[in-house]
């Protein structure tokens, strides 16, 4: 099992950099966490999805084992895709923020130019 990631140049082609949009929707709908341990060791407890899902869901692994550099991958792609959203919500917040502001303004200089 894998547990470090591997260098580019180890890798061979293709290299597919990911959009990750599809993935975080896989993750956050259909993935199902579980707490588990194997059955040799019940009193060791771990937490993850299971092998079979991770290659039914998203082709990693074999579909019996998952190497960490692909849980690892997995996250960091998620942890990107989040990111890049927060980044675009808060420019839009900051957006509507000042487009808020313009129209109290604009309101109040209207009710000024009212008679009373």
């Amino acid at each position: 099992m894998t547990t470090h990631p591997t260098p580019a140049a180890a890798t061979g082609p293709p290299l597919d950099p990911l959009d990750g949009r599809d993935i975080v929707d896989q993750v956050v709908h259909h993935l199902t966490i579980y707490d588990w341990s194997y059955t040799r060791d019940p009193s060791l407890r771990h937490l993850g999805p299971m092998a079979d899902a991770m290659y039914e869901k998203f082709g990693i692994g074999n579909g019996h084992q998952l190497a960490t550099v692909d849980v690892l991958g997995l996250v960091l792609l998620c942890i990107k895709v989040i990111g890049a959203d927060q980044r675009t919500d808060h420019n839009h917040i900051i957006t509507l923020q000042q487009q808020l502001a313009d129209a109290v303004s604009r309101i109040d200089e209207l009710e000024r130019a009212i008679p009373p």
